[in-house]
């Protein structure tokens, strides 16, 4: 694994934290395809998989992943444990589809359904949990995990009381039964004495050496872990509460529990079955790969029963011998660049600086950080279009529109757009001359910018709370070239069937990112002055609004889109027969048709997933693809400096927002 660096702590490299949660996604993506199949088929698990059980390609985690990084993004994000933020991000993952590897939730337990369904009605959160008996799934232990780093950078001892309470409490937001929660705390304690002994052993070393590196790997802390067990269980054998649920897990403090047999280890999604198999598969085996095909191959709930026990294997053999995590595995994960993030993250949150702790980042530091992810956000939707683009005749609309918007004709210059729009029509060089320097603020919704008409509110100069200043920038820019553009997107008298033009005004959805009802205005307006058919209007601005959320990181595709669609439907004085999608079904269906375009679809899941999840771009492609992105990171920059003078407190407060109808 490479280490990372995204621009935050020049010293940050991967740690215990980005093995563990690793650990624990690689094997629950091994376990996908199999899941519910019976012990002893065939032909057992070897490798990385694909479709099978839920017919997913290779690579796929599933919920065990997912709601362990809502955990591990809400303490990075909170800076501690919010239990009701954990529970808006187990929500958004159930039903928006975030922290999803495509986008949409397609397994999760009865008893984490149910308490997320009683949390989005007003419950609170630490009364959201099962109490039942039978309410004793896996749910919490698989996504338990996090929690372990949270406390060691707080140098807070799992067995302590207060650690203890807090495992307890992350637990009870799903899972509220007694044995689920201590099955929980044995579970941390284990990987909290893994990481002990890692650390001991490392700084008794005068040098770092291979050889003694493998040798100690080898022989992982079996008996340290049973006595750590057995003083645990002696701790809840007097708390009346537990003391009932202490005999369940007994065997695993005993000696001869390694001589289990396997036909008697329980692979179910029950939690004590889950907790007991993880251990033994661990403590049998030798090496990353051995332990979580090991959990895999019995069978069951074969996902959950390898991803808890590859977090306990992923935090002890990490990586840099035979025994550790296998590359290929990791890098097969989909969506991989969303648990590097959440990773990330939290290492800097922790102050996790490789395996040292040091001071939290300063709230400016953190803000900086969230950046650079949006700058990627950026760089995919555009270079996402341009791939998608066969002919670069909507590439070079959206680098026109970018090169107008960031509004700095010398810094644009520099970056090559000048000569390459030169090597094009001299329509074309001429337009881009037109609109390369400043430009002014405009009075309101397509208001008084230099090319720009119409009536709109009042809008403050410089102020991100109405559009009007952005639509002074690109409006005297396309409407000098109407003309052109109306060239670009037309066939006849009639626009393109596909609407894939829209694709081109991008960039008002990049440049508002945080205010998608804005970029529904300004991409409305901006479409009304390449064509006069209102569908194509409509989507203009949708586009735009879904843009903006997607790169404010709001949710899936999905959700996205149709949060969008509501921006018309709030607007004062909308008339649903034109101006509305939400509520026109007629206009909804037809947007959802327009939608489909590859190019436009392209934009959407750049947006989503950022530059680094694309596929391979053309070497051929019409427009050159390093421009792309030259162009992308200037617009980037104008807009983070809007974003970071913002006078609302709403955007200037680290950000923790969530995207209503009336804010989208």
């Amino acid at each position: 694994m490479n280490k990372r660096n995204l621009g935050r702590n020049p010293y940050y490299a991967i740690t215990e934290l980005d093995y563990g949660i690793l650990g624990l996604a690689v094997g629950d993506a091994l376990g996908v395809p199999v899941e519910f199949s019976l012990r002893g088929r065939p032909e057992p698990v070897l490798g990385m998989r694909g479709y099978g059980s839920f017919d997913l390609p290779p690579g796929t985690w599933s919920d065990d992943t997912s709601m362990a990084l809502c955990l591990a993004d809400s303490i990075a994000q909170t800076g501690g444990i919010d239990y009701a933020d954990i529970m808006e991000r187990f929500s958004a993952w159930l039903n928006r589809g975030q922290y999803t590897p495509e986008g949409a939730a397609f397994d999760v337990g009865n008893t984490c359904r149910d308490a997320i369904s009683r949390f989005d009605t007003g419950v609170a959160p630490l009364e959201c949990g099962g109490t039942r008996e039978k309410d004793n799934g896996n749910g919490s232990l698989m996504r338990i995990l996090p929690l372990v780093f949270y406390l060691r950078s707080r140098k807070i001892a799992v067995a302590s009381g207060e650690g203890r309470a807090l495992v307890h409490n992350v637990s009870a937001l799903t899972h509220a039964h007694p044995r689920s929660k201590l099955a929980c705390v044995i579970y941390c304690r284990c990987a909290e004495l893994l990481m002990e002994e890692y650390e001991a052993w490392r700084s008794g070393l005068p040098s770092w050496c291979p050889e003694r590196k493998l040798a100690f790997l080898s022989n992982p802390p079996v008996e340290e872990m049973q006595a750590a067990i057995a003083e645990l269980l002696g701790f809840y054998a007097c708390e009346p509460e537990y003391a009932g649920e202490v005999a369940l897990f007994a065997e695993l403090a005993e000696p001869g529990f390694l001589q289990t047999p396997e036909a008697s280890i329980g692979s179910r999604g029950y939690v004590v079955d889950t907790l007991r198999t993880a251990l033994w598969c661990f403590w049998r085996q030798r090496g990353y790969r051995d332990t979580v095909l090991a959990a895999v191959n019995l069978g069951g709930d074969s996902d959950t029963n390898a991803a808890v026990a590859g977090g306990l294997a992923g935090v002890w053999y990490r990586e840099g011998t035979d025994l550790g995590i296998p590359d290929e595995w990791r890098q097969q994960l989909v969506n991989r660049s969303l648990i590097d993030r959440i990773c990330s993250d939290l290492s800097y949150r922790l102050g996790y600086n490789g395996d040292l702790i040091v001071e939290e980042p300063a709230e400016d530091e953190w803000r900086d950080a969230e950046m650079e992810d949006i700058a990627e956000r950026f760089k995919g939707c555009m270079l996402g279009i341009t791939c998608a683009d066969s002919s670069g005749d909507i590439s070079r609309l959206m680098l026109l529109v970018a090169a107008g918007m960031a509004g700095a004709k010398e810094r644009a210059e520099s970056r090559g757009i000048g000569d390459f729009m030169a090597s094009g029509t001299g329509q074309m060089i001429d337009y881009w001359l037109a609109c390369g320097g400043g430009g002014g603020t405009g009075a309101g919704v397509g208001g008084s910018g230099k090319g720009g008409t119409g009536a709109g509110g009042a809008a403050k100069s410089g102020s991100r709370d109405y559009p009007g200043f952005v639509w002074g920038r690109i409006s005297e820019r396309l409407a000098k070239n109407k003309k052109l553009f109306t060239g670009l997107a037309q066939d006849g008298d009639r626009p393109s069937l596909n609407g894939s033009f829209v694709a081109g005004l991008a960039p008002v959805g990049l440049f508002l990112f945080d205010s998608p009802k804005h970029a529904f205005l300004v991409g409305r307006r901006a479409g009304s002055l390449i064509t006069e058919d209102e569908d194509y209007r409509l989507l203009a601005g949708v586009y735009a609004a879904a843009i903006a959320l997607l790169v404010d990181d709001a949710g899936s595709i999905e959700f996205c889109v149709e949060q969008a669609k509501t921006c018309s439907d709030s607007l004062p004085g909308s008339d649903a027969a034109h101006n509305g999608v939400a509520s026109n079904d007629a206009a909804a269906k037809r947007l959802d048709e327009l939608l489909q375009s590859s190019v436009l679809q392209a934009g959407l899941k750049g947006a989503l997933l950022g530059k680094h999840s694309l596929p391979d771009c053309p070497s051929d492609a019409a427009v050159p693809l390093k421009l792309v992105e030259d162009v992308a990171e200037m617009l980037f920059d104008e807009a983070n400096c809007y974003y970071m003078t913002d006078v609302c407190e709403r955007i200037r407060c680290p950000r923790r927002r969530t995207h209503s109808a009336d804010q989208a």
